[in-house]
């Protein structure tokens, strides 16, 4: 889990003060949600629970950082401000243009670029040279200087989205990592990055296209842009591309995962931009003795899943075909490993368990292992399936924990157990009773030895989750399974 520039915008917001601040007048500062101000401060609460640091909330007062972890909060930001502080001319006009791209509803002053970017005025003047050059070759856009208001970029979202692709393009050799880490913190809010980049080589892979990895990087890139601007700054292309792309993206999967809808002018433009990135020549197989091999591996997979979780799967068509696209993948293909990015054992456990079930069945027919790629690719794909169509167990959490503590927990949960469990209500101790009221509750998670309630099954649980917790929901899991759960 990682800190984005929005949730950094937030802590440094907090810090400023020294009285709470209500949501409201928060989510207009850093131009956001209320809801998403929510779960902004749940993923910060998470990330610096070991560190004992949380931002504290009442419902009367507000949002407030305790002043005896200010200080630990202030180190953090300073560390943290290196990774995308750039370092050298291109980092810079990289970062300036996205920054302007961002904030396209308003002026920027060359100052605040300059406190932003730890450089003098001059530098920036110089900088926006350079800049200038790169806006007036992109076709529909200008870059409006104002010696009084600062820089603006004017034009189309269509011309903005091709001068987005443009910079990718145009740095991505020399500075393919600079450009990762900062659309990663600045515009991948839900932490999707290496789950999108799997669900594309699958998909594309399946359709016997071989995109070269640099291609689908930066084609992972340019649909975290597109949604961001989609979702969070509530922007679309408003009028019909020039469109002639023979690739359609699988666009349920993609607005599943984003939870966004795109338009269909974005989907039109989404989908030319694949049609353009560069490919690996076709590959002679033996197809035949391929499909043969292919269908003995996914069925001992399906039987394997069966066996192990109770989970059907063989009559999901679009995983057979993931399946069978990532084994030709496996045995045709010759591929490297990228690992700076998410790790999916992590953020979706389960249906790692389950897509883990591959490995020494594949390893039997071809004396190799899935390469973590492959086995991220297929965690991915049964991530979206279970997701939603997974028969859930119903759970009500008894707690005598404070709020934060009680969100930690929730939050947790639904990490990992989010495509299993449904949580239908947190209720402090004194109040168990009330879970009566809630009818086929199949599990009680409690976090205190005192909660007891007759009729219903109990887990006792810590305060927070460990791996002992979660291996003993795992374990209720697997023994109740319900007899429907196929899916």
């Amino acid at each position: 889990m990682q800190i984005n520039q929005r949730q950094k915008s937030l802590i440094q917001l907090l810090l400023s003060h020294s009285k709470p601040l209500h949501g409201s007048e928060i989510s207009q500062r850093i131009n956001t949600t209320t809801r998403t101000l929510r779960q902004d401060i749940a993923t910060i609460n998470t990330f610096f629970h070991q560190e004992n640091l949380q931002i504290y909330s009442n419902p009367s007062k507000g949002y407030w950082i305790e002043e005896n972890d200010k200080t630990a909060f202030i180190n953090y930001i300073k560390e943290s401000k290196n990774d995308l502080i750039p370092a050298n001319q291109n980092q810079r006009e990289i970062a300036i243009c996205f920054y302007l791209l961002e904030h396209d509803y308003e002026y920027t002053s060359m100052g605040l670029l300059a406190d932003l970017f730890y450089v003098s005025k001059t530098t920036i003047s110089n900088t926006i040279k350079h800049i200038e050059e790169i806006v007036m070759a992109s076709k529909g856009l200008q870059l409006s200087i104002s010696a009084k208001k600062g820089l603006q970029i004017l034009g189309s979202e269509y011309a903005k989205r091709n001068l987005y692709s443009s910079i990718i393009l145009l740095f991505y050799e020399l500075e393919g990592t600079y450009i990762n880490r900062y659309i990663v913190e600045n515009y991948d809010e839900l932490h999707n990055f290496e789950t999108l980049y799997q669900i594309l080589m699958s998909y594309l892979t399946q359709i016997k296209i071989m995109l070269t990895n640099k291609s689908l990087m930066i084609i992972t890139n340019e649909l975290l842009i597109s949604a961001y601007r989609n979702r969070i700054q509530q922007k679309n292309i408003e009028a019909a591309v020039d469109y002639s792309a023979s690739i359609d993206l699988p666009f349920d999967d993609i607005e599943r995962l984003l939870k966004l809808k795109f338009s269909e002018y974005d989907k039109q433009y989404l989908n030319q931009l694949v049609a353009k990135k560069r490919r690996y020549n076709a590959i002679n197989t033996n197809e035949e003795a391929i499909d043969v091999l292919t269908n003995k591996i996914i069925d001992e997979f399906y039987e394997a899943a069966l066996l192990s979780f109770g989970l059907q799967l063989h009559q999901q068509q679009p995983l057979t075909e993931h399946l069978s696209a990532m084994i030709y993948y496996h045995t045709t293909v010759t591929h490297s490993e990228f690992n700076d990015l998410i790790n999916l054992k992590l953020t979706h456990p389960f249906a790692y368990q389950v897509a883990s079930l591959m490995n020494p069945i594949i390893k039997k027919y071809t004396d190799k292992l899935l390469t973590e790629n492959e086995l991220n690719s297929l965690t991915a794909r049964l991530s979206v399936i279970l997701d939603g169509n997974i028969k859930k167990l119903n759970i009500i959490i008894l707690t005598d924990l404070s709020t934060s503590l009680t969100e930690l927990l929730k939050t947790e949960l639904n990490l990992y157990f989010g495509q299993l469990l449904t949580i239908s209500g947190i209720y402090p101790l004194y109040r168990a009773a009330a879970t009566a009221n809630h009818d086929q509750i199949d599990l009680i998670l409690a976090t205190s030895r005192e909660a007891s309630l007759q009729g219903y099954d109990i887990l006792h649980i810590s305060p927070v989750l460990t791996m002992d917790d979660t291996m003993k929901i795992f374990a209720y899991i697997r023994n109740h399974v319900p007899s429907s759960r196929c899916i």
